[in-house]
C-alpha cells in the first residue's frame, strides 16, 4: 500500500513558492540529496552490467602468443598524433620538435580565451578569429597529411 500526498494548492505559501519556480526537481532549488543517492546507484549498476557483458563478449585472450614477424613495415600513429608525428619527422633538432609540440596547446587555448574576453569588445573580431583557426586547422590538416607519405614529400605540395 502506499501512502500519496496531495498537494493543498489553495495554500498561499504553497502558491508563492510554486510562482517562484520552487517545484520539485526544477531549476529554483538544489538537486535532492536522494534524487543523487538514487543516480549513483543507476550508474554503478550501469557500469557494472557493461563490464560484464564486454567481458563476455569480447574475453581476453591470455594465451596467445605473440608473432614478431606480423607487425607493420611502417608504424603510424592516431590521426590526432599526426600533425606532432611529422613535426618530429622534419625538424631536424629534435629539442626544437618537442618545444613546438610544447607551444601548439597554449595557441588553442588563447584562441579560445581571446575569443571571449569581453562582451563590450569590437564586433568584428569573431570573424578575425574565426579566419584565425581556419588558418591552424587548415595548417594542422596539411601537417598531418605529409606525415602519412616518405619523408621526402613530409610537406605536401612544396
Amino acid at each position: 500500500m502506499c501512502v500519496v500526498k496531495v498537494a493543498n494548492l489553495k495554500s498561499c505559501m504553497l502558491l508563492a513558492k510554486l510562482s517562484c519556480g520552487m517545484g520539485h526537481n526544477s531549476y529554483g532549488e538544489a538537486a535532492w540529496p536522494n534524487d543523487i543517492v538514487y543516480i549513483f546507484a543507476v550508474l554503478i549498476y550501469g557500469l557494472g552490467v557493461l563490464i560484464l557483458g564486454l567481458s563476455i563478449a569480447c574475453p581476453l585472450e591470455i594465451m596467445s602468443c605473440s608473432n614478431a614477424f606480423s607487425t607493420p613495415l611502417e608504424i603510424v600513429p592516431e590521426w590526432y598524433l599526426l600533425l606532432c608525428f611529422n613535426l618530429l619527422r622534419i625538424v631536424t633538432s629534435k629539442g626544437i620538435g618537442v618545444k613546438e609540440m610544447v607551444i601548439l596547446v597554449p595557441i588553442i587555448v588563447c584562441l579560445c580565451i581571446i575569443e571571449n574576453v569581453s562582451v563590450y569588445s569590437n564586433p568584428f573580431r569573431r570573424a578575425i578569429m574565426v579566419c584565425v583557426t581556419l588558418v591552424y586547422s587548415i595548417f594542422a590538416i596539411w601537417l598531418s597529411v605529409g606525415s602519412l607519405v616518405r619523408i621526402d614529400k613530409a610537406l605536401p605540395l612544396l
